[in-house]
């Protein structure tokens, strides 16, 4: 880019002698060239692709000697050869998303005159390998298939997260069904229809989020008569799907419409929540406000943008609020109940709109709040829920507490602070001036050097335990799983699952993020989270769950299934075993449930057992060997 004006070489500047008296003729004028910086380009800024060389073509226009200098402006370090030369070169290195570089050449003449210009080379991604491919659907949805990996492989990771992103969201409370012999949806309607479109919809990666979010935002049916909502419930995990994600979602958005969701207010207690009454004994309740604050947004402790506790003069941790700021967000929260209600004392059920404030029941006092905000006396709950929701969303422990908790559901359970650090900057600034731009917070993690990198693989910390829920989504998604009625009806799945999709035991999801289950994790200063569910009796009952969903519920071998019974298809992976082998079966494997990385000591083990399955069909066979790496240890981690 020449942003310099093309002038002709060694202007001449006229310098015209004269003398005085005499009247003798002036002598003519004497042209002296003055020298002038040579005329520079660094050529056309150009595109490439990663890994590629990509040529830098200077050029400059100048009589004499002329000395070349290439410098990087920006974009990540590279090194260019021949960088004394007007053309040179760099390898463009592996990326997960476009980067643009800056590069600037300088030109010097003899005379020691220099002249500058940029060129800017933006390097785009390459499409995934298959093994790529599988790893980013594996922490991308509800587990991968081979037509999904064969998509993915059109695309770089970059094109692929978008692509999903931009999807219409599949939502769930309009397509509830009613249960054989009843006529209005019932608990396990709302299971169903989360099996159905977590086996079957386009959007798998909003959905996954959504079911992210479903374990951070956590509200339940468990204990507190939301059982008998599950249209209600099912349009509290719509709202997750349509504000978690996607287009011109915020999480200041979706903290609003959370906490305005009467199915968060019946969990949480603030619906029906009233101003102070002495006369009555009346106190505001506090619960939604500690748990706001606790659970949804900021933490117990004030953290470093990286995720860090930040720590005081002592080496001690810092509280992030303390008693009278709880008290202060309990008064925030009164005054709202169900919409459609006449009457605060009367509330009318309405399990599905946003609450609706009344005013005669809102605290009308001030209000201390976080990072010393106090909300001043006589505003209107709407105002003050404004304020208030801005304060907590806008306070710094936020970028990093979400960020590291949507890192461990999707990637790993420990990532590094630079990790934190860097996709907690985005939710800061999404780069256009926008804070908490959940699409580029996701993108973000999603894209990262360690969420892509095979180095990560070699790194024993990285990576997470799949949990149970998963594991048999990407079972059924593997297989096709149906059963004959076209029913997914599943009543006991925290029985076989310790976990079910909104039926977590408290407001602290079915495991904490922090949670640590051996002295050794906890000296070394580790988590893994998903262990917290896992009992001697829980693991068992999920091994006979895989053992009943793989090997008895073959498709072309059970020949009376019940009508409820999922039945999974194994004729392409028996194809496979029939006409190319065992270790073709293996790497298909391998790819589907490892990424491609299968160590060989399973596979060691693998190739034992079958050779003790050669009585059994190709149908059998299959079966067995997919069971066993379910449950093999390798499987357990996603990495």
């Amino acid at each position: 880019m020449n942003t310099l004006p093309k002038l002709s070489r060694g202007w001449p500047l006229l310098l015209a002698l004269t003398a005085c008296g005499g009247g003798e003729a002036a002598p003519a004028p004497v042209a002296v060239a003055v020298n002038q910086p040579p005329l520079v380009s660094a050529g056309a800024d150009l595109q490439a692709s990663a890994k590629a060389k990509v040529a830098l073509l200077g050029s400059a226009t100048d009589s004499g000697v002329l000395q070349y200098r290439w410098s990087q402006q920006s974009g990540p370090v590279v090194s260019i050869s021949n960088s004394t030369q007007a053309s040179a070169e760099f390898t463009a290195p592996e990326l997960y998303r476009s980067t643009t570089f800056s590069f600037q050449l300088e030109v010097t003449d003899a005379a020691g005159l220099s002249a500058r210009d940029t060129v800017q080379i933006t390097i785009k991604p390459l499409p995934m390998t298959a093994s790529e491919a599988a790893r980013l659907l594996q922490q991308a949805s509800f587990g991968p298939t081979a037509a999904d990996i064969i998509q993915a492989t059109t695309m770089s990771a970059e094109q692929w997260v978008a692509q999903q992103l931009a999807l219409p969201v599949t939502t769930h409370a309009d397509k509830l069904q009613n249960p054989p012999t009843q006529d209005r949806p019932a608990p396990v309607s709302r299971l169903e229809t989360w099996w159905r479109i977590a086996l079957t919809a386009p959007d798998q990666l909003r959905q996954r989020l959504a079911f992210a979010w479903s374990e951070i935002m956590v509200v339940s049916d468990q204990g507190n008569g939301l059982n008998n909502q599950p249209v209600g419930l099912a349009n509290y995990y719509d709202l997750l799907l349509r504000y978690g994600s996607g287009a011109n979602s915020s999480y200041r958005q979706l903290l609003e419409q959370v906490t305005l969701s009467p199915v968060m207010g019946v969990y949480l207690s603030h619906l029906g929540n009233e101003k102070p009454d002495v006369a009555r004994n009346i106190r505001p309740d506090e619960n939604y406000a500690r748990e706001v604050m606790q659970l949804f947004t900021i933490g117990l402790v004030q953290l470093e943008p990286d995720g860090k506790p930040r720590l005081d003069s002592h080496g001690q941790t810092i509280p992030s609020y303390d008693q009278s700021i709880i008290e202060g967000f309990a008064h925030v929260f009164t005054g709202w109940t169900s919409a459609g209600t006449v009457r605060f004392d009367r509330p009318r059920p309405d399990y599905i709109n946003p609450m609706i404030a009344f005013a005669d029941f809102h605290a009308s006092g001030e209000k201390k709040l976080l990072n010393n905000t106090v909300l001043p006396a006589g505003q209107s709950a709407q105002q003050d829920l404004t304020q208030a929701l801005d304060n907590l969303a806008g306070h710094a422990n936020v970028g990093p507490f979400i960020s590291k908790q949507l890192i461990q559901r999707l990637v790993t359970s420990n990532p590094t602070p630079a990790y934190v650090g860097r996709v907690s900057a985005v939710f800061a600034d999404n780069g256009q001036g926008q804070r908490g731009d959940l699409t580029a917070v996701v993108t973000a993690i999603l894209l990262d050097e360690e969420a892509r990198s095979g180095d990560s693989l070699q790194n024993s910390r990285f990576g997470k335990l799949r949990e149970p829920l998963l594991k048999t989504t990407h079972l059924w998604r593997l297989l096709q799983s149906a059963a004959p009625s076209g029913r997914i009806l599943t009543f006991n799945l925290a029985d076989s699952h310790a976990q079910a999709p909104l039926q977590s035991p408290s407001v602290f999801n079915f495991f904490r993020p922090d949670y640590a289950p051996t002295t050794e994790l906890q000296q070394l200063g580790l988590v893994a989270p998903e262990q917290q569910i896992v009992t001697d009796s829980n693991a068992l009952n999920l091994q006979n769950h895989l053992y009943t969903q793989s090997y008895q519920s073959i498709f072309e071998v059970v020949n009376n299934p019940g009508q409820y019974q999922m039945l999974g298809r194994f004729k392409s992976y028996a194809d496979l075993l029939r006409q190319q082998g065992l270790t073709a079966l293996l790497d298909h494997y391998a790819l589907l449930l490892l990424a491609g990385e299968m160590p060989l000591q399973l596979r060691h083990i693998l190739t034992e057992l079958a050779a003790g399955l050669s009585n059994q069909s190709a149908e059998q066979q299959a079966a067995a060997l997919l069971y066993f790496i379910l449950i093999s240890p390798q499987y357990a981690v996603q990495r």
